[in-house]
């Protein structure tokens, strides 16, 4: 089982979005996807509903942990697990980060989500899993000065350069619809979420 982790200590960063978009993107090259909202906001949960809780991708229930859902699907050959975190405690987020393959750590170019990001960096420094990190600049306007700070914050922090999702109102719109943006005709989207996950899958892969 591949597990996939979103991670960020800061409301509002788009990580349920994030997640939903690399779901569908992960069915394209993986035969099963499960997902596992560990969020209490549930967002991840209302999309697969919105979706009309389909088979694949899955959404596992009643798995309070990482370890709980492996155990209950099976570790099953080729799968992918997306997983949406909680922004809080810092423990919940630590033990997801410990039990997967590649965390992706969201941050919109704001200097409360520049501030808030020192904790995830610490879980990810405690853990030794810089090597399986994914950084992405997200809602990053085209105009907004503080895409340029946010960058140099996540590569002043190893984190190399980061995937820069811009600021577009299809992403809130297809998840209303149950759907991702890359399932949109927007083909600007799906080149930042093909990029997105073929940064996740270099991780999965140790590339």
């Amino acid at each position: 089982m591949k597990i996939v982790t979103m991670a960020s200590t800061k409301g509002g960063s788009g990580k349920s979005t994030l997640a939903c978009c690399l779901a569908v993107e992960a069915m394209a090259s993986h035969e099963r996807v499960y997902l596992l909202d560990l969020d209490p906001q549930g967002s991840f949960a209302a999309w697969w509903r919105m979706r009309g809780g389909p088979a694949n991708p899955q959404l596992i229930r009643d798995a309070p942990t990482i370890a709980a859902a492996v155990r209950k699907v099976g570790d099953t050959g080729d799968a992918v697990m997306i997983v949406d975190t909680p922004n809080g405690p810092l423990d919940r987020i630590d033990k997801a980060i410990d039990a997967s393959g590649c965390v992706v750590i969201p941050l919109q170019p704001g200097p409360f989500d520049i501030l808030s990001s020192d904790a995830v960096n610490q879980l990810i420094a405690d853990n030794h899993a810089q090597s399986r990190v994914v950084r992405v600049v997200n809602r990053a306007a085209k105009k907004n000065p503080l895409v340029a700070e946010a960058i140099a914050e996540i590569e002043s922090h190893g984190g190399g350069s980061p995937i820069v999702i811009e600021d577009r109102h299809l992403y809130p719109t297809a998840m209303l619809d149950g759907k991702a943006v890359q399932e949109l005709r927007s083909k600007p989207a799906k080149v930042e979420i093909a990029a997105l996950w073929r940064a996740v899958e270099g991780v999965l892969n140790g590339k």
